[in-house]
């Protein structure tokens, strides 16, 4: 088994389609951090949110301003909750997309939904408020990147020439010694 993951490293470290699903892995886990305080600011575990300050940015960030608005809140739900359950499915769908080929096809809708609300979100920052909300541009400049990371992994992921399946195996491993699949209980040999 030992020699299998080895031989999977090899495959993943010289496949060029693995850089774009680690980019796609880490900007999704990147927007999921940014939108950790502007959680605990709108459900009242933190009493501040605070911007960069300074010449440049002083007057550009109202984050507070902002994720306490009426508009952060749909249906009386912090958007950043929604944010994180979303982004969350985003993430498993990432996961999942490189042993099934329904996660790959729900995973580029849900890259396209996830871009155009970030882009929504912002556009409704500048036109409501004229500023905007940092940790909000974190979170809408990590969705560029997951999409573009994203669709260039899901280009290529349909490609049998691309290493597609270089990409670890999270399934039943196998016993190589006696050819048979092991199954969940079954000790490592």
């Amino acid at each position: 088994m030992g020699n299998v993951v080895a031989d999977n490293a090899v495959q993943i470290k010289n496949c060029p389609n693995a850089s774009a699903y680690t980019t796609l892995i880490a900007a999704c886990g990147v927007a999921m951090a940014a939108l950790v305080p502007i959680a605990l600011f709108q459900s009242g575990a933190v009493h501040t949110l605070p911007d960069p300050s300074g010449k440049y940015f002083g007057q550009f960030f109202a984050s507070e301003q902002i994720t306490s608005s009426r508009e952060a809140h749909p249906f009386g739900v912090p958007d950043s909750l929604l944010g994180l359950v979303s982004y969350g499915t985003t993430l498993a769908l990432a996961c999942s997309a490189p042993r099934s080929r329904f996660a790959r096809k729900a995973l580029g809708g849900k890259l396209l939904l996830d871009g155009s609300m970030a882009a929504m979100n912002t556009w409704k920052q500048f036109a409501k408020f004229g500023r905007a909300c940092s940790w909000c541009m974190i979170t809408a400049t990590s969705t560029a990147v997951m999409m573009a990371a994203g669709f260039r992994y899901l280009n290529n992921a349909n490609h049998p020439d691309t290493c597609a399946n270089a990409l670890p195996d999270h399934g039943p491993q196998r016993n190589l010694a006696a050819g048979q699949p092991r199954t969940l209980w079954q000790n490592p040999t």
